[in-house]
């Protein structure tokens, strides 16, 4: 199986390197890397140059068209018989391809596996046993996102039948994405530390913040209209957009600070489902009622 390695990255010269170095340096080599340059105003052309020079990535320069254009493009360009994303301040750990590639090569049903995930900076990464499988149905996608965009491999058969990324999906587009494959095909998650998913200091502004939410009920809308075998599916609509709420109640108060918009979504996770949250969905079955708890507070004291 050969993959293609898609790296969309838009003024992210100070990572991207680290990001191309650690696909590079897979057991189990990639047959190309292809880095899309989203229209970066700093030195991002520079720093790859030498790569580029000597043949080790492709590098295609667009104007800045956003994140689902650039991974499209690279997708259009790519030549391989299966498709990695990896966002350009992300890594692998050098075992990532040859577990994933090994799972698709004896599974041939199963069209997109992604692994977990971390966010802090390793100072090596773990060294690995026989990390388990777990099949992902569509249900699972419904509720919430099982694994971030630089932790997936699929197959181009997939994706000839799925299409590309949509833009109109918002931040959320990764997980329309997965939900549109997992209507198609097996999905899997190696469950195991693979990926490397940076995360940035600061807080998110409220309009970032406002259109994260929004895209969350974009992606559920979009597949509970389109996609047959959930349709009349009254519980897992209920299910999904409760943690839609419970998302954006979580998002407005940390990342926004935002706490009395955030109690309205609490209450609507509630009404939406007010049984006990399955243990997949959330860290405990008490996580959303103390969380509420919490909320409540804090309100309590601003006011």
């Amino acid at each position: 199986m050969k993959v293609s390695v898609i790296i969309p990255t838009y003024n992210y010269a100070r990572f991207v390197l680290e990001s191309v170095e650690s696909i590079l340096n897979q057991t189990r080599p990639a047959h190309e890397i292809i880095v899309v340059d989203d229209g970066s105003t700093d030195d991002t052309a520079q720093v790859l140059e030498p790569l580029r020079r000597s043949g080790r990535i492709r590098y295609h320069h667009q104007a800045n068209a956003g994140l689902c254009a650039a991974r499209n493009a690279g997708l259009s360009l790519a030549t391989g018989d299966a498709f990695a994303l990896c966002d350009s301040d992300d890594t692998w750990h050098p075992e990532k391809l040859r577990l994933q590639v090994a799972h698709l090569e004896s599974h041939p049903d199963c069209g997109l596996i992604g692994t977990t995930s971390f966010s802090e900076e390793p100072e090596r990464w773990a060294r690995l046993g026989t990390p388990t499988v777990h099949d992902l149905p569509l249900a699972s996608h419904l509720t919430r996102t099982r694994f971030c965009p630089s932790s997936a491999l699929f197959r181009r058969s997939l994706w000839e039948q799925v299409g590309g990324f949509d833009p109109s999906t918002g931040g959320t587009s990764d997980r329309d994405y997965w939900i549109r494959c997992a209507a198609h095909a097996r999905v899997a998650r190696v469950d195991a530390p693979l990926t490397f998913y940076r995360v940035h200091g600061g807080s998110m502004t409220a309009t970032k913040v406002d259109a994260m939410v929004a895209s969350e009920r974009t992606v559920l809308d979009k597949a509970f209209a389109s996609i047959p075998a959930i349709h009349g599916r009254t519980l897992l609509r209920r299910r999904a957009y409760a943690m839609a709420h419970l998302s954006a109640a979580y998002t407005l108060w940390r990342d926004a600070g935002r706490t009395r918009a955030a109690l309205p979504e609490f209450l609507r996770s509630l009404l939406s489902w007010p049984l006990p949250l399955a243990r997949t969905d959330t860290k405990s079955p008490l996580y959303r009622m103390r969380f509420g708890a919490r909320l409540l507070l804090a309100s309590v004291g601003r006011g």
